[in-house]
């Protein structure tokens, strides 16, 4: 049997079905009336790359030893199409006359079927539901009656095959199952059109599903389906329903006339909606239900009852390009807490509001344009929204774009950060990168190959000359430098994370917790510090599956975020050496040096002037000397602060009534000797100021 290989890509398969089809039919003898041949030809005969794909091994096998054909099944002394599928080697070719066949069939051997005179001259009436549990390629066929279920391990391929008029689900696929489909059609069916539960997996191309008691396609479980140019039509419930952890990528196709929502999803799983139409739905267009992470890109949504785009709480969309017209809710509805980017869109023709965002929502709006909204002027609505998280409401709109940055005025706030030359130089080689890449787009160019996403590393031991918490003001600006310069971040707000952060109570919570904070920097950058303690230290470290999770989701999103891990060297190396797609899109890192004592003297200066303080002559240089003589057992700058405060409020005790300068002033010998006892005053934090240090 052939095996279908995971490596190849969606098109490759597609390719490699198309050339087997086309050998299916009009190939190797057909049988003679009186010689006995009717049903199986032996592959070793058979010039179709199809009937290739299930050859045998080949071998020095005389003819005598060669399967018995058996006659076609035309009078009733002959042989059921079920007798004769029984009956067949395992490989064999079955080549069906043209006819009306009443069955009830099983597929538990590898076989292929196909009609001897052309696509549609044989219909199979089914009187259950066809089990196919080994490997098949069925071409040219017309099932009505009762539907196809795929299961065990099963890769079942459909050519040029219509299921219609059936009393049960039209196919359905499950366990570990794999189903193939070009060019067909499932019609009527009293039950899904599709159905897919368990780790099954289905890929469909220029296939049309409709006229459908419930949900035209049912998703559940890990299933994953793949829709090509696909028609999804006439639904009695959803268009496509994605529950559980089900995943869904559409490119291309349409879905139309669903009784409720076009697509209606609420899984933990992958969704991508892409070029399609969605339209005539009586509900939502599209529903990114509680939890959803869902991406709908350059996609048509028009005359539906409900809102055109729905996005739950707790769910997180991207939408990008594309429009939405003629609803009769909102255009698009955000609910309370939800998150998500949405930009490039042209909503018009909306009873409601254009746009509704809940309370709590943070969603990143950019470049929405609307027309014929009733009246409304969008950008100078700011009623206050309904609180609800109904889908049909009639709520005015809350709008914000967020204000763009200039560049200019971004790397002058960089060059301020103390110290770090190096740094400073790599990322302003970063942006000269980015402009050029945009600059050769406009130009019709394809953009240089340079990966955004960087390694943050030092070199110190955790002494206080380390520059380990210049590292996240430093990711932040890199975020809002990417976004002014027009990228793809929306946003470029900055999400941190570590281990406490990203690994939950079990297996299940690790994941959700992992795939939660990846998704609310969409638009921004994802900062992961101190990495190297997420590096699995056994086989039921908790760490792998969040290394897992981002790997996987850092594939599907490298355009729509920034991610940084940042740690000391050798640690961060490790956690990006621990898996290979990890590897291949963090390439670049920038090395933090440590710093010298002038720097951490200027440090903490600044520190000071954010509390309220002021440096007198000759306290910086100094505290420089005191960073010298410390060398590897400094404080970082808010300890020493402290303790410059402290010796402050000392040597001021005795004063009966300090002026105001000398309230504020601190002076060299408010510089502590190396070696002096560390107090700690609990009740008098100094915490870091919002620049560098």
């Amino acid at each position: 049997m052939r095996t279908v290989s995971r490596s190849e890509t969606p098109r490759h398969r597609r390719l490699a079905k198309r050339e087997a089809a086309e050998g299916v039919t009009g190939t190797g003898d057909e049988p003679r009336p009186g010689d006995g041949a009717g049903y199986f030809a032996d592959l070793r005969d058979a010039a179709s790359p199809m009937r290739a794909a299930f050859a045998p091994a080949p071998a020095a096998t005389p003819s005598s030893a060669l399967p018995v054909p058996v006659s076609a099944p035309r009078r009733a002394s002959v042989p059921s199409l079920a007798k004769v599928l029984a009956a067949a080697p395992k490989g064999a070719v079955v080549r069906i006359p043209p006819g009306v066949y009443r069955e009830r069939l099983a597929i538990t051997r590898p076989v292929v079927l196909v009609p001897r005179e052309g696509s549609g001259s044989v219909t199979v009436q089914l009187e259950a539901i066809c089990p196919v549990l080994a490997d098949a390629e069925i071409s040219g066929l017309i099932f009505t009656g009762a539907g196809v279920g795929v299961g065990s391990a099963a890769v079942l391929t459909l050519v040029d095959c219509a299921i219609a008029a059936v009393n049960t689900t039209g196919l359905s696929v499950r366990d570990r199952a794999r189903l193939i489909a070009r060019d067909v059609r499932v019609t009527g069916t009293a039950g899904n059109g599709l159905h897919m539960a368990s780790l099954a997996i289905a890929e469909f191309e220029r296939s049309r599903i409709g006229d459908t008691a419930f949900s035209a396609v049912h998703l559940a479980g890990q299933a994953r389906l793949e829709l090509d140019d696909c028609e999804i039509r006439g639904s009695g419930e959803h268009g496509l329903r994605v529950t559980e952890r089900a995943s869904l990528r559409i490119d291309g196709g349409r879905v139309i006339h669903s009784k409720m929502s076009g697509v209606s999803t609420e899984t933990a799983g992958r969704v991508v909606l892409a070029d399609c139409e969605i339209h005539g739905a009586d509900r939502a267009g599209v529903v990114v239900g509680t939890g959803t992470t869902a991406r709908i890109e350059r996609c048509a949504i028009a005359t539906v009852g409900g809102s055109g785009v729905v996005v739950r709480k707790d769910a997180t969309a991207r939408l990008t390009g594309g429009s939405i017209t003629g609803t009769g809710k909102n255009g698009l509805y955000i609910g309370d807490d939800a998150h998500g980017v949405f930009a490039d869109c042209e909503i018009s023709g909306t009873t409601l509001q254009p746009l509704y965002v809940g309370e709590r929502a943070d969603p990143v709006l950019h470049d929405l344009r609307y027309a014929d909204a009733d009246g409304v002027d969008v950008e100078d609505s700011n009623a206050d929204a309904e609180d609800t998280e109904a889908e049909d409401v009639d709520v005015d709109v809350q709008y914000a774009v967020p204000v763009a940055e200039d560049t200019e005025d971004l790397i002058a706030e960089l060059d301020e950060l103390v110290g770090l030359e190096s740094v400073k130089s790599d990322i302003k080689t970063l942006i000269n990168l980015t402009r050029l890449a945009r600059r050769r787009v406009d130009a019709g160019l394809p953009p240089p190959p340079v990966s955004r996403h960087l390694m943050m590393t030092f070199a110190g031991d955790g002494s206080g000359s380390n520059p380990g918490s210049a590292i996240a003001a430093v990711a932040r600006l890199y975020g809002r430098l990417l976004r002014s310069l027009g990228t793809s971040l929306a946003s470029g707000h900055l999400v941190e994370a570590d281990r406490w952060a990203l690994i939950g109570e079990d297996a299940e919570q690790t994941v959700l917790r992992t795939t939660d904070v990846f998704r609310k920097a969409l638009g921004g950058v994802l900062f992961i510090e101190d990495a190297g303690s997420l590096v699995p230290d056994g086989d039921d470290d908790p760490g792998q599956q969040v290394i897992d999770t981002l790997s996987r989701l850092l594939e599907e999103h490298s355009d729509d975020l920034i991610v940084i891990v940042a740690g000391r060297a050798e640690d961060v190396r490790r956690f990006v050496g621990s898996d290979p797609w990890l590897t291949s899109y963090l390439t670049r890192t920038l090395e933090f040096e440590d710093y010298n004592a002038d720097e951490l003297a200027e440090i903490v200066r600044r520190h000071a002037v954010d509390h309220g303080y002021e440096f007198g002559e000759g306290t910086a240089r100094a505290l420089a000397r005191y960073f010298e003589a410390c060398d590897d057992e400094r404080d970082d700058a808010r300890q020493t602060l402290q303790r410059l405060a402290e010796r402050h409020a000392l040597r001021i005790a005795g004063f009966s009534d300090p002026s105001t300068e000398e309230l504020v002033t601190l002076l060299p010998e408010d510089v502590p000797e190396p070696g002096d006892e560390k107090a700690v005053v609990d009740d008098e934090p100094v915490t870091d100021p919002g620049s560098a240090s």
